[in-house]
């Protein structure tokens, strides 16, 4: 009888952990309500929403004209969509790599610092809490060609204006410096953080062995700042894709389509020449290249936890 008894508790057991798993998980999905039905609500349906769109022609008036592929013809062949791809990842290959190069060096510079480290990294990072339309304002007055700063310091030393919003080159060059000077504090910030956690003992041990300090910094410190490089350069890609207020406000995408990002070649061609479908093509385009620098960020934190 305790032989049966006890053969019946053992095959209750596993039914009972069985339930109690189910109810947690239920409780899981029941907590996570919150967060997925907005996630639904504002993200992915309207994600659905614009990849149809962009097969589709429409002007908010007249009903939607299915135009199959032609609008993603458009954005591969040259045409206004294609090129507002190719100005951003231009956009992006100038500025991402120089903010990065000049936030180490900020961040090198300040960590050797006795005193007042505070108060310039204060400063540094200032222009990540400032508004980016402040900012495009402020340098859109210095780039002017008659009134502007920039061009009264040329001046200075016998060197004429330039025009930088006026010609494609110079437009490209001023964006970028702007994007530059905005992004830098950020990189000096995550830099300096990554130098504080590098073991004091590995410097020293370089020093002993006679590295001179671009010894220093290229072999020693750079390889142990891999995490936060990968971090910079995916945070960093990802913005410069969403360039939008800068070149709105700067340039508003001219001369020409010189400095339209993907940003402002939705915008303009949403609300502006009310052709949704183009806008929605332009938008999936930028949501599949931020999809790739997501999955290089995933591979690139697997093979750094090996290291």
């Amino acid at each position: 009888m305790s032989a049966t008894t006890d053969t019946a508790d053992l095959q209750e057991e596993p039914d009972v952990e069985i339930r109690k798993s189910r109810s947690e998980e239920w409780a899981a999905w029941l907590f996570l309500v919150p967060s997925i039905i907005p996630f639904v609500v504002f993200t992915l349906l309207p994600a659905i929403a614009t990849l149809v769109l962009s097969f589709y022609s429409w002007d908010f008036i007249s009903p939607p004209r299915f135009v199959g592929l032609e609008n993603w013809i458009d954005l591969f062949t040259g045409g206004a969509a294609g090129q507002s791809v190719i100005v951003t990842l231009i956009l992006s290959a100038i500025t991402v790599p120089t903010s990065m190069a000049l936030g180490l060096a900020l961040a090198v510079s300040l960590d050797r610092m006795p005193l007042g480290k505070v108060f310039f990294r204060s400063i540094f990072f200032m222009p990540i809490v400032t508004s980016l339309v402040a900012i495009s304002f402020v340098f859109g007055n210095m780039f002017a060609t008659e009134t502007g700063l920039i061009n009264y310091m040329i001046s200075l030393i016998g060197l004429p204006s330039v025009a930088w919003l006026t010609f494609p080159t110079q437009a490209m060059i001023a964006v970028a410096i702007m994007m530059i000077w905005s992004m830098t504090g950020l990189c000096m910030l995550i830099y300096l953080a990554g130098l504080q956690q590098i073991d004091d003992s590995l410097v020293e041990a370089a020093y002993l062995d006679g590295a001179s300090r671009a010894q220093l910094l290229f072999y020693v410190i750079r390889p142990l700042l891999g995490r936060s490089t990968l971090f910079l350069a995916v945070t960093q890609t990802i913005h410069a894709l969403q360039t939008f207020e800068a070149v709105f406000v700067l340039t508003d995408g001219g001369p020409g389509n010189a400095t339209t990002t993907i940003g402002l070649y939705i915008y303009k061609a949403t609300f502006r020449n009310f052709d949704v479908g183009s806008g929605a093509t332009a938008s999936m385009a930028l949501l599949v290249l931020m999809l790739v620098i997501t999955v290089i960020q995933l591979r690139g934190q697997k093979r750094l936890e090996h290291v």
